[in-house]
């Protein structure tokens, strides 16, 4: 029921009551208590590695993970990660082999992942321009689907009751523009230049000189 770009989902469901026996007039008020998966709850559990009659409040880590959360991933539109999270990297010379050694310079390169190498490329050039540190009240996320790269980005006040969002996408081909890591990184770039453009850097500013005091 709300509109396109709307920060909130609103749906209209009919139920049908009938062989339940229950009774609904209208002026009633229905009540719905979800529960998560029993087995995500053993596997949160287990990954966490607590027991699971651990008591948190009067009832069991089981019985609050059951029905007193929700466990389900965070929407990345809204909750945009900071830049290049999760990504490992290997710091070398650029024009020579890895500890003059081509041996481990080829190991090295078996483990590139190009979909993740090009996703962090547009990440890093994309708050290298916006000047971002890591301090920053910033989150980028780049996602590329074959050979589409996109990327959202978020930027907020300290406070976080002013924040500025924009994204972009384009093609990672091989081509005169570059190759797709050196497009990647244009891409970002193109995209913190936008959000400068419009007013970034005042609230980055802000949010660092907070963080420092």
């Amino acid at each position: 029921l709300n509109k396109p770009g709307s920060h909130k989902e609103t749906w209209h469901i009919e139920l049908d009551l009938a062989g339940t026996g229950i009774d609904y007039a209208v002026g009633d008020s229905f009540g719905l208590f979800p529960t998560n998966d029993p087995a995500l709850v053993e596997s949160v559990i287990a990954a966490i590695g607590a027991p699971a009659d651990f008591p948190i409040g009067g009832r069991t880590l089981r019985d609050v993970l059951t029905d007193g959360v929700a466990l389900a991933p965070l929407p990345e539109r809204d909750f945009v990660p900071c830049g290049g999270q999760g990504a490992l990297c290997v710091e070398a010379l650029l024009g020579q082999p890895i500890a003059g050694s081509a041996e481990i310079d080829s190991a090295v390169a078996a483990l590139d992942h190009p979909r993740a190498h090009i996703e962090v490329a547009a990440e890093r050039a994309f708050l290298a321009a916006l000047g971002a540190s890591c301090v920053s009240p910033v989150g980028v996320f780049a996602t590329l689907d074959a050979v589409t790269l996109n990327m959202h980005a978020l930027v907020f006040s300290i406070d976080g009751t002013r924040h500025m969002a924009d994204e972009i996408t384009d093609k990672m081909i091989d081509d005169a523009l570059g190759t797709p890591l050196e497009r990647a990184a244009k891409m970002g770039t193109r995209l913190a230049q936008r959000m400068l453009a419009g007013g970034a850097r005042q609230l980055i500013a802000a949010g660092e000189s907070a963080a420092d005091g």
